[in-house]
């Protein structure tokens, strides 16, 4: 894309301008220094959009909550005075259990301007299902849903994998991309209701289209995710009824849609896209490659409607918007990173799982430092405070 190309969100017009002339193809950003280039790709939608360690599945861990405070307030309430449900945790699925130390205040630490906001944060004690691996969840009461697998037909479709390896890590495989295909499953539902609701904030339609289109690509994840892992159990593997309960619950509130879209989308979906390109790196199974390669083709494009999307809601509503957008951002530096992935290749079948799609620990942290550092952050500086804070290039409005 030419620099006399312009992008249109709503009434939002972006001129980018790169120091090479290039906007950075989905191509480029899978071939050639996706860091650098998804930083690149993510810019011109912003100017015109969890600790360390792994929390495993409901295990009580040490992590960091934060609560926002009174503008005026000089010091953080005691420990014992906090309310525990009014405590915001930085890792997907999981709430605070306790309060476990004093906090620490300030406004703005980040150095993203004076948002307006204050806040408190805290070593906390949190539990819960820390399980963001693909896909945006889909959250009903805090908790991410999932719909059970079940043997049967109907959802297996792709290319299928090698399977001459020991037993023991085809079972290790098979359950990690059941598990995978059921996060993608899931975000089909997150993707529909976001449509929803934008659908009621009046949003725009090319950014109510493009999330739809986000929910047909999960379908295609879920089937060959469903399809990897059918080959390796040995039989067929789909999803069982989605557990969406009596009633569907849509947000109706801007700043917290915005807040949310920034925590599962701008965060979530950016970090964890750019895990599955450092293991797509080292995947050689050509059915787990291919696999990998049309999921992160398609989740780059699903973290770009995540900031526009957010770019969008701060423009139509203020200051409200933008700083409960801010803290998200805040509460991800105050945490020191994100939460790992659970489905980490490990053990005697480490090469196994490695060559079939699964990252390691060191893949996986690698990935979320730089993540962090060289994406999340610089983009959240530049939809927060505008073109002083963009490190690359110039954007004009």
């Amino acid at each position: 894309m030419g620099t006399d190309t312009a992008h249109h969100v709503g009434d939002h017009r972006v001129r980018p301008v790169y120091r090479d002339g290039v906007n950075p193809t989905r191509e480029a950003i899978l071939m050639h220094d996706p860091y650098r280039n998804l930083l690149r790709s993510l810019l011109p939608l912003v100017l015109t959009g969890c600790g360390d360690g792994d929390t495993g599945e409901g295990e009580a861990t040490e992590s960091t909550g934060c609560i926002t405070v009174a503008d005026d307030a000089t010091e953080c309430p005691a420990a014992e005075d906090v309310d525990v449900s009014s405590v915001t945790t930085v890792h997907c699925g999981t709430e605070a259990v306790s309060v476990e130390g004093e906090g620490s205040f300030g406004s703005s630490p980040t150095g993203w301007g004076d948002t307006g906001t204050v806040w408190c944060c805290y070593p906390i004690i949190e539990a819960g299902d820390a399980d963001c691996d693909y896909g945006r969840p889909f959250i009903e009461g805090g908790q991410p849903r999932f719909a059970e697998s079940t043997k049967g037909a109907g959802w297996a479709a792709g290319p299928t994998p090698a399977t001459d390896m020991p037993a023991e890590a085809r079972a290790l495989l098979a359950e990690a991309w059941k598990k995978a295909a059921l996060d993608e499953h899931a975000a089909v539902a997150a993707f529909s209701r976001l449509a929803l609701e934008l659908m009621a904030f009046g949003a725009p339609a090319a950014l109510v289209a493009r999330t739809n289109k986000a929910a047909a690509e999960e379908i295609v994840h879920a089937q060959m995710g469903f399809q990897l892992a059918s080959a390796y159990a040995g039989h067929p593997v789909r999803p069982d009824a989605f557990p969406l309960g009596e009633q569907l619950s849509l947000t109706r509130d801007l700043a917290a849609f915005a807040a949310a879209t920034a925590r599962e989308g701008c965060i979530g979906e950016t970090l964890i896209t750019l895990v599955a390109l450092e293991s797509l790196r080292h995947t050689t199974d050509p059915a787990a490659r291919a696999t990998l390669e049309r999921i992160t083709s398609d989740e780059i494009g699903h973290a770009q409607l995540a900031w526009a999307t957010v770019r969008w809601a701060i423009d139509v509503g203020g200051p409200e918007v933008h700083g409960a957008v801010a803290q998200v951002f805040a509460e991800l530096a105050a945490s020191g990173g994100h939460v790992l992935p659970q489905r980490r290749a490990s053990g005697p079948y480490r090469d196994h799982l490695v060559a079939h799609g699964l990252p390691d620990a060191a893949m996986a942290r690698r990935a979320l430092d730089r993540g962090v550092a060289e994406v999340v952050m610089p983009a959240a500086r530049a939809l927060l405070a505008g073109d002083e804070a963009m490190p690359l290039g110039r954007a004009s409005v």
